[in-house]
């Protein structure tokens, strides 16, 4: 397995299943902009959330599908059908994905994830719980960052004062030494 970030926006992304364990899995994607197709035979709930309803499975369509239903034999019978280059969640039994949902979360724009393949997943919440109640960037240092970024064309130069940027814990003391460098080009 490797880890790897996707941008899921405008591919397809199946969820089969509507119960607590798909409707996660919906919300998770919702909080990264994407708005899958959702199989199921119920939709009670879920009011807060953004999908497609689909009511046949053309399954070849699909980039990413999550397998949220607790129906064995169709769990086993679906991973069988699937051409072997879909990634595949299968979150009844970790063994026949092909993917994992890391945990993770999302703030200020940096999304943090936290994964052990599958084995330990209350492990990696612990991690990501203890992690994102530390997390201390405000959006204001980061869009400043950004800008001290876009201002230092030279990249040695530009390593250098983004971690003294990182190091100041002062919004004016970092202003200050964006101030130092210029306009520049924020292109």
């Amino acid at each position: 397995m490797f880890p790897l970030i996707v941008d899921l926006k405008d591919k397809d992304v199946l969820v089969i299943g509507f119960g607590r364990v798909g409707k996660r899995k919906i919300k998770k994607l919702n909080e990264y902009g994407i708005c899958p197709d959702v199989f199921s035979e119920g939709f009670e709930g879920g009011e807060d959330l953004f999908f497609n309803r689909v009511n046949k499975l053309n399954l070849k369509k699909y980039l990413l599908i999550i397998q949220a239903s607790n129906d064995s034999k169709f769990n086993e019978k679906l991973k069988k059908s699937l051409d072997p280059k879909t990634l595949y969640v299968d979150c009844e039994k970790k063994d026949r994905s092909n993917a994992f949902f890391p945990a993770s979360f999302l703030k200020s724009g940096i999304s943090v994830s936290f994964s052990s393949f599958g084995k330990f997943p209350l492990l990696a919440k612990e991690l990501k719980n203890s992690y994102e109640k530390s997390f201390s960037f405000s959006e204001e240092k980061l869009e400043l960052l950004d800008i001290l970024r876009k201002r230092t064309k030279n990249r040695e130069d530009r390593y250098l004062l983004l971690e003294k940027g990182l190091e100041m814990e002062s919004i004016s003391s970092l202003r200050e030494l964006i101030e130092s460098l210029g306009e520049g080009d924020e292109a």
